[in-house]
C-alpha cells in the first residue's frame, strides 16, 4: 500500500524568495518545481512543503484564505468529490486536471481554513 504523504501549502506572491529561504534552510534544491508559481521541498518521506503563487488561486481570493492551506493526497479525487458533496462540505472548486500532473480541488474547513484535496496522475 502506498503511504501517501501531507503536504504544507505556503501561498506567497514572493515564491523566489521563499524558495531560497527553504533552500538555505533545509540545506537542498527543490524536489519538484514548476515554473516559478510552484515548487516542492521534500522534508522528509511522508512531509512536503509546497509554495505556491497566490495568483495561481485568484479565484478563490473572496473566501480570504490564510498564507497556508493544507493538502491531502487521495486515491481518487472524484470520489472524494462525490463524497464531499454527500456530506455537504463547503466545496470552493471542483476536479481539475492540471498540467503538472495533478488532479486537484479545493474546500474549506468549518474555521475557513482552505485545504486542497489531489491525486496525481
Amino acid at each position: 500500500m502506498k503511504k501517501m504523504a501531507f503536504h504544507l501549502g505556503l501561498l506567497s506572491k514572493q515564491t523566489k524568495v521563499l524558495k531560497d529561504f527553504y533552500r538555505r534552510l533545509l540545506g537542498k534544491d527543490p524536489s519538484f518545481e514548476d515554473s516559478e508559481d510552484y515548487l516542492e521541498f521534500k522534508v522528509s518521506d511522508l512531509a512536503i512543503l509546497d509554495i505556491e503563487n497566490r495568483k495561481l488561486l485568484e479565484d478563490l481570493q473572496e473566501y480570504k484564505p490564510n498564507k497556508f492551506y493544507l493538502r491531502f493526497e487521495v486515491k481518487n479525487v472524484n470520489e472524494t468529490f462525490k463524497k464531499c458533496q454527500e456530506n455537504k462540505l463547503k466545496i470552493l472548486r471542483g476536479p481539475v486536471v492540471q498540467p503538472y500532473g495533478k488532479i486537484e480541488m479545493y474546500i474549506l474547513d468549518p474555521d475557513s481554513n482552505l485545504i486542497q484535496l489531489f491525486q496525481t496522475i
